[in-house]
């Protein structure tokens, strides 16, 4: 599926919002990363946040489903909604 997702941590409700092409995958993807050492992409503050406060603390739902061409748009849009660019509401 490809589409915009968010990453909500349930302790202090800050948000991750991305973009796939497929979402499912990713999701896996963000759940393993963190607690690979070998993977040099596991510094990220969602990464952080995840392995800081458990993945159990963390929920995921799919907000849009978009073509492949509206990506980087509706990230964009997402983002603003949920004003996850500003560091009091982002991971």
């Amino acid at each position: 599926m490809i589409g915009i997702y968010k990453i909500t941590n349930k302790i202090n409700l800050k948000v991750y919002i991305g973009q796939s092409r497929n979402i499912e995958k990713r999701w896996i993807a963000h759940k393993t990363i963190p607690f690979n050492t070998k993977n040099k992409r596991n510094n990220t503050l969602l990464y952080n946040a995840i392995c800081k406060y458990t993945l159990d603390n963390f929920s995921f739902e799919i907000i849009e489903k978009c073509n492949i061409s509206e990506l980087n748009i509706k990230e964009n849009y997402w983002i603003n909604y949920y004003n996850s660019s500003n560091k009091k509401y982002r991971l």
